[in-house]
């Protein structure tokens, strides 16, 4: 865990993660699209909650630990993908695009 971050079977963070499943829930019924991006992703539980549903799901994040974490911890399938986010990325064009953008609790 990093920082901010917080995610499920930590005592102290149960109810910042709670917060963060709540709203995680109420965002599901729209994560049944063929891509789906999960801005500042973390620990990355929210976005491998987001694969159950979604075609292709890409979990972005700026710290290349969290990443690293989360993409080991969260066990990636063929439908989920962790990436690190980089001022040299912003501005690129994209040959790919997404259905939905999720964005919670950034700081």
């Amino acid at each position: 865990m990093t920082g901010e971050r917080t995610m499920p079977g930590v005592w102290h963070e149960n109810y910042w993660f709670r917060r963060h499943e709540a709203a995680y829930e109420v965002l599901l019924p729209y994560a049944a699209v063929r891509s789906l991006l999960d801005v500042g992703c973390g620990e990355g539980y929210g976005t491998a909650r987001f694969a159950e549903l979604a075609g292709r799901v890409v979990g972005l994040d700026y710290d290349a630990g969290t990443v690293a974490h989360a993409s080991t911890s969260r066990m990636p399938t063929a439908r989920q993908t962790m990436a690190q986010a980089t001022s040299e990325a912003q501005g690129q064009p994209s040959r790919r695009s997404c259905k939905f953008v999720i964005t919670l609790s950034m700081t």
